[in-house]
């Protein structure tokens, strides 16, 4: 990427993200205020004390490339004019915030090209951060067992069941009717779009389908994760994920798959769609 210390630009990040993930907590064990957006979703003090922090270090940090958060709208001139920008979730999961589930993280990805070249996903409630660097793996670090490499291995046996992560608030007969009998199938309930594909690329979920609304923030630094890990992250045409500005920003309906040595084609019984 012209000019810029990816490296660098990550190492000096990840403390940014953590004292965000700070805050939370400290609000997420206390009283806090809680609106509705206009589409009826929820904001947080948390969310914005997290927005505002983050969005603060990125400046200092990159001054010239544009920050598109979730919690500070821009304009459609803003958000046509480069292709090299931040995708900023401050807290990704607020409905599981305010129903104190635990399940929410901090996201953070960097764009270029249309591509997520660094990718940041941080769980404040155990302190986990997962990272990533395109052509350079991807790395989870935790307080239990320290640094470790995320890297997705083909099954060495047949799998007899498949594990499928999907929202905690999404009926599980939506997705049955798309999975071949052929195979059994664990479901495994989540919140936080970002984390669901953290399990996948931990190997704790072998896939997550998501039909519902999304944006590019809920997605991008994680499937820098995914993708460095050996996974793959794709709408229901099967091509990858982009991230161009002038499409909107919102994501297809998709899919992320783990171990890429399964018949996913087979196991998945979806039409080749745009989503």
């Amino acid at each position: 990427m012209p000019s810029l210390d990816l490296q660098h630009i990550l190492d000096a990040l990840l403390p940014e993200i953590e004292a965000a993930a700070k805050k939370i907590r400290h609000i997420y064990t206390a009283d806090f205020d809680v609106w509705y957006k206009e589409d009826g979703s929820p904001v947080t003090s948390a969310d914005m004390a997290s927005n505002q922090h983050i969005t603060q270090a990125l400046t200092a940090l990159t001054p010239d490339i544009l920050i598109v958060s979730e919690e500070s709208p821009l304009s459609p001139a803003q958000l046509n004019s480069t292709n090299t920008y931040w995708l900023v979730d401050p807290l990704d999961g607020t409905r599981d915030f305010v129903e104190k589930t635990g399940d929410f993280s901090v996201v953070v990805a960097l764009i270029y090209q249309h591509q997520p070249v660094l990718g940041i996903v941080y769980e404040p409630m155990t302190d986990t951060v997962f990272y990533a660097l395109r052509g350079h793996g991807a790395f989870v670090k935790s307080p239990q067992f320290g640094l470790q490499s995320m890297q997705l291995q083909p099954a060495q046996q047949p799998t007899s069941e498949i594990r499928l992560i999907i929202s905690g608030r999404e009926s599980e007969d939506r997705y049955r009717q798309h999975l071949h009998p052929d195979y059994s199938y664990q479901f495994i309930k989540k919140g936080s779009c970002a984390l669901k594909c953290c399990w996948v690329a931990q190997a704790e979920a072998d896939c997550y389908l998501r039909f519902g609304t999304t944006s590019f923030w809920d997605t991008a630094a994680a499937q820098c994760l995914i993708e460095e890990a050996g996974g793959i992250v794709c709408g229901l045409n099967w091509q990858p994920l982009t991230y161009d500005l002038s499409t909107g920003l919102h994501n297809p309906k998709f899919m992320v798959l783990g171990d890429t040595s399964l018949p996913w084609a087979h196991i998945l019984q979806i039409p080749a769609q745009t989503g």
